[in-house]
């Protein structure tokens, strides 16, 4: 699970992101310092920001709008605690659109869940793919049989 969440990953911000879940706000081309702030970090590389600019623009801004209310809605608690497989939490450090406390609601039903963090904004495997993929063979690697 990588910068993940099992329920509602905002908090105390669920109101006004549901208020602002509309398909106008995402017609508009964000400004760089929102991409910055939420997505991709302080200074990201110029392709990875045209990489997520693009990806805006294909998408159906009603499909983005019903993708954040289905975010602030979401409750797989009895789906996470109902597997049985290893698990590995990747945690973005730097995340401002998943509270690090999204993590201990998962270790609350998978006590064995791996927590590694990574020095990244919520983008983090476009961020640093290297190092994600390093922690990943790891964790692979570390698995029985």
């Amino acid at each position: 699970m990588c910068a993940g969440f099992i329920t509602n990953p905002v908090g105390a911000w669920s109101l006004l992101v549901r208020v602002l879940a509309r398909p106008l706000l995402f017609r508009l081309s964000p400004p760089r310092l929102v991409l910055e702030h939420f997505l991709v970090g302080a200074s990201p590389p110029n392709a990875l920001e045209a990489g997520v600019r693009q990806a805006l623009r294909l998408v159906n801004p009603d499909v983005l709008a019903r993708r954040v209310r289905a975010v602030l809605d979401c409750d797989a608690r009895e789906d996470l605690a109902r597997t049985n497989i290893p698990m590995m939490y990747i945690q973005a450090d730097s995340d401002r659109l998943v509270r690090a406390d999204c993590f201990e609601e998962v270790q609350r039903l998978r006590p064995d869940t791996m927590l590694t963090s990574i020095a990244a904004p919520h983008l983090v495997f476009q961020r640093e793919p290297r190092k994600a993929a390093e922690v990943i063979m790891r964790f692979i690697h570390q698995l029985p049989g």
